[in-house]
């Protein structure tokens, strides 16, 4: 299938490019600059610069079947807030509007485990979104993203991922949150499962399961991804 991914030079779609690639599929990119796209593998991509915050580079959607919007500014906070808003919430709600409006046949929009309540003890599934709007900047912008692609989306149809926490090699080498946990880890100060568990999803598993959620997920739905506890 033809498919676009955005935010390919991140590690999530990274490894939607890399299982695409791997799958034969047909693989075009929107990036920001050709420089950051020097990452992503050398053959079998169709390069467009472009951003979702700018509707003119928007016409990337054109000619695809299935979008992955991996994109994101995936800090908790940042000194401006409004950040989240303009990429995570409005620069999903633009690709979606494109996407519906170019005749794009399936959206598969990246979210986070961190939109579901989770009660100590407790068990959870798709089903038990968050009726409160979470604790950090970030939680609650991919809130509003989620709700912002629906309400955007028209006849298109939607599947929602919710990853837990990402590791593995991105395009750029191991991501600093995983220095910072897994260097102390190795000195024995700080464990390296937490009490009640912590959720893990790795690189390539998830890459491979963007993919399933396009051809299996169920439209409306979210789709956890495999955790560790």
């Amino acid at each position: 299938m033809r498919i676009l991914v955005t935010g390919a030079t991140g590690k999530v779609g990274g490894a939607v490019v890399r299982a695409a690639l791997a799958a034969g599929h047909e693989v075009r990119v929107l990036v920001r600059s050709h420089a950051g796209s020097g990452a992503l593998p050398a053959a079998g991509l169709d390069v467009v610069v472009g951003d979702v915050t700018d509707p003119a580079t928007l016409p990337a959607v054109e000619g695809v079947e299935v979008v992955f919007n991996a994109m994101g500014v995936p800090e908790q906070w940042l000194a401006d807030p409004g950040r989240f808003d303009q990429v995570n919430v409005a620069g999903s709600a633009r690709l979606a509007r494109a996407a519906a409006a170019a005749g794009v046949r399936r959206l598969v929009h990246t979210s986070t485990i961190d939109v579901f309540d989770a009660p100590p003890g407790g068990r959870f599934d798709e089903t038990n979104l968050a009726s409160r709007p979470k604790g950090t900047p970030y939680e609650r912008s991919k809130q509003r993203a989620e709700q912002a692609v629906f309400a955007a989306a028209g006849e298109l149809e939607v599947v929602v991922v919710n990853p837990a926490t990402v590791y593995g090699l991105g395009p750029y080498g191991p991501a600093s949150m995983e220095l910072r946990m897994f260097r102390p880890a190795l000195r024995g100060l700080l464990p390296v499962v937490p009490p009640g568990g912590f959720g893990l999803v790795f690189t390539e598993g998830l890459g491979r399961g963007q993919l399933a959620a396009a051809g299996l997920g169920r439209p409306g739905r979210g789709t956890s991804c495999p955790t560790l506890t």
